[in-house]
């Protein structure tokens, strides 16, 4: 029990009780002082002016004389008429009594009893049955919406698939067109420089110790020839990556994808992803598609 929430009812209870005590003119002093003495717990005596309750008393009569007898007994002879005889109330009619019904009458009545109920619970079947079905109804058609959605949302997505797998696909020709292109140049130019007649090589003295093709001049230094990377393709251009530090990579503009040179081609590895700083791997189809284009 909550002691402050009874101790709150307690007090207002008994502020409601001096109030009704002083409202019936039962205390001597104020409800305020009568509150302070009885939590005090002092006795007191309280002084309540009697007053006279109830009926008041009968006046003191004279002693009845003869001569009052005798005029009252006379007065009421006089005064009493004669009894009449009075005619008996009519009683009221009895109801009348029902016909028994016969055991034909009573099964009739059950039955037509029976036919009620049974046509009341199939109207509450019928009623169920009812909902039921409106709401496998309502079930099924939210059912096909849904379906209807999902099948749209994945042929949206195949569509975006085939379309972007389209735009890679004539990106990899034009990219194997341009490269192919690239190669019969480079072809021709070495095809040139084969058809030129050779010149004799002579070292200080005036020795003859090789060949070479005109318009050719060896380097003052035997160093490896690099390949030269000025000479790219349209939209490509150099990039360094930190998964591989050692490798020269090459950055398509248009899909972003990377590539590494392997002789004179350019070897496809994947797709430069900005937002994690990361080299994707192609698919496996698109691997596939890359071979068969290849073969």
């Amino acid at each position: 029990m909550n002691t402050a929430n009874f101790e709150k009812f307690m007090e207002r209870e008994f502020n409601s009780f001096l109030k009704e005590l002083n409202r019936l003119n039962l205390l001597s002093t104020s409800i305020k002082d009568t509150k302070s003495r009885l939590l005090s717990g002092d006795a007191y005596e309280c002084k309540v002016k009697s007053t006279k309750v109830g009926r008041p008393k009968k006046s003191k009569l004279r002693e009845p004389t003869e001569s009052d007898v005798i005029s009252d007994l006379t007065a009421k002879a006089e005064s009493k008429p004669k009894a009449e005889s009075k005619p008996k109330a009519e009683s009221k009619p009895k109801k009348a009594k029902k016909a028994k019904m016969s055991e034909e009458e009573k099964a009739a009545a059950k039955e037509a009893k029976l036919q009620a109920k049974a046509a009341k619970l199939q109207a509450k079947a019928d009623a169920k049955a009812a909902k039921l079905k409106e709401k496998e109804e309502k079930k099924a058609l939210a059912a096909k919406l849904r379906e209807e959605k999902k099948q749209q949302k994945l042929l949206l997505k195949e569509q975006k698939k085939a379309a972007k797998l389209a735009a890679k696909k004539e990106a990899a020709q034009t990219k194997k067109a341009k490269a192919k292109a690239e190669l019969e140049r480079k072809q021709k130019e070495a095809q040139a420089l084969m058809d030129k007649p050779d010149v004799p090589i002579t070292n200080s003295e005036g020795e003859v110790v090789g060949s070479k093709v005109e318009s050719f001049n060896l380097p003052e230094e035997q160093a490896e020839l690099k390949q030269d990377d000025s000479v790219l393709p349209e939209g490509f251009k150099q990039f360094q990556h930190k998964s591989r530090p050692n490798e020269s990579l090459y950055l398509e503009s248009n899909d972003q994808s990377v590539y590494t040179r392997k002789g004179d081609d350019l070897e496809h590895i994947g797709y430069f992803d900005e937002a994690s700083d990361t080299i994707i791997p192609p698919s496996d189809d698109e691997l596939e598609e890359e071979l068969s284009d290849t073969e």
